[in-house]
């Protein structure tokens, strides 16, 4: 089994963002199978299959670090001397089984001097990785911290000193070039690596909507649409197809997510088949999404409230092609999740809709709606970003692309 540690001054349920990742990187480690240990100096156990050792002597704001660092700015080293000593052997014993930790902040900031100068002397020893948020010689919320120590002297010089048995880490490249240009680390020994969000948990999203998307491929495509509805004749899925398709042809990535099942009351099973042939005939058959058929088995796959919920949330637009409504509950239902919605400009969904919905006349062609459709989406920029946070910002991403590589090219196994 892969063996990971992770250390910080404290860690949940204290408040920061540095903790935040802290638990974010435990999460993954465990949902990967890997037997973790967080070892801080304030803090819970997180989760219960993770090891977890406390050393109050960790913490910055402990009565002893506090001495200590008061001593050592007066000259006195004994203290210091003594907090290190103590702190690798505590640290040595914790990582016992542990070749491989990441340690944040710890060697770029000066709340426990002592426990930085431990964690150099164990990098002898062991794999660190070396995760800089922040440092005093380059951060302004932090650069008073400087005022109060000798920063070219042992041991705070080593909060910019560059050890090459340490992976150094930082979260943006504008970060990294502080690294280099203020503190002359080398540029190609610092990895960059962002923060992100949990997409799934932010969201609070059903897991079948995620397998839905992954499954088809969805999250790399320009934008989806929603097409919450029955396959019966009055939803005019027809039409909705060849909007599709008019927008496949204008070089837009896009697909359509039909929820419903046929009518039970009917031959709904043709009506399915002419649809998957029109849209194979029009170019679109693996855009269409068909989600009775989701999965195999008895009946159609049943699309439940909180699986819409979550198609809704990740959805990009609404569309809505019927030539008879009663009411229209998905435009109702668009507006509470703020898509646009497109829809035809029948009575009742106007009545709805008014001004905030974009409508098109059912005798319009296709490629007029979907010109309407793309100008539209085009203009939304907070669609670009919340594709760039799923594509490049999720948590289970960054660390399969990021940090995943970074650990095998030191032979982590």
């Amino acid at each position: 089994m892969k063996k990971i540690a992770l250390i910080h001054y404290s860690s949940p349920p204290v408040i920061g963002g540095v903790e935040f990742v802290l638990e974010a990187q435990i999460r993954f480690f465990l949902e990967k199978g890997f037997r973790v240990k967080l070892i801080t100096g304030k803090g819970e156990k997180l989760f219960s299959n993770l090891e977890f050792t406390l050393i109050p002597e960790m913490y910055s704001l402990h009565p002893k670090v506090i001495e200590t660092q008061e001593s050592l700015k007066k000259g006195n080293r004994e203290e210091f001397e003594r907090l290190k000593k103590f702190l690798i052997k505590r640290l040595e014993e914790a990582l016992e089984d542990y070749e491989y930790i990441i340690a944040h902040n710890l060697f770029s900031m000066p709340f426990n001097i002592a426990l930085t100068a431990a964690c150099h002397e164990i990098s002898q020893r062991k794999y660190f990785l070396a995760w800089i948020h922040d440092s005093p010689f380059f951060d302004p919320t932090y650069k008073q911290l400087l005022s109060s120590i000798t920063p070219d002297q042992y041991p705070w010089n080593l909060l910019k000193t560059y050890s090459p048995q340490i992976t150094y880490i930082t979260i943006s490249n504008a970060r990294k070039e502080k690294l280099v240009n203020v503190l002359k680390f080398p540029e190609e020994k610092i990895y960059v690596i962002p923060n992100g969000v949990d997409v799934c948990r932010l969201l609070k999203l059903h897991e079948e909507a995620k397998r839905i998307f992954e499954f088809y491929n969805l999250y790399n495509k320009d934008w989806v649409g929603l097409f919450p509805a029955r396959l019966i004749k009055r939803k005019n899925v027809e039409l909705a197809i060849r909007i599709i398709a008019e927008l496949k042809k204008m070089n837009f990535n896009v697909a359509l997510i039909i929820t419903g099942p046929p009518d039970p009351h009917r031959k709904g099973g043709e009506y399915l088949k002419e649809l998957k042939k029109l849209a194979e005939n029009t170019g679109v058959g693996k855009d269409i999404i068909f989600l009775c058929e989701y999965k195999e088995g008895n009946g159609f796959f049943r699309v439940s409230f909180d699986l819409l919920r979550s198609l809704y949330l990740l959805s990009d637009f609404l569309l809505i092609t019927s030539y008879q409504e009663g009411f229209g509950i998905p435009v109702l239902e668009g507006g509470i999740f703020r898509l646009p919605i497109f829809a035809s400009n029948i009575p009742t969904l106007k009545e709805i809709g008014r001004e905030d919905v974009i409508f098109f006349s059912l005798e319009d062609p296709p490629s007029l709606i979907a010109n309407k459709i793309q100008s539209t989406l085009k203009s939304y920029q907070f669609l670009r970003l919340f594709h760039r946070v799923v594509r490049k910002y999720d948590w289970n991403l960054i660390f399969e692309n990021y940090l995943m590589p970074i650990l095998k090219n030191l032979n982590f196994s």
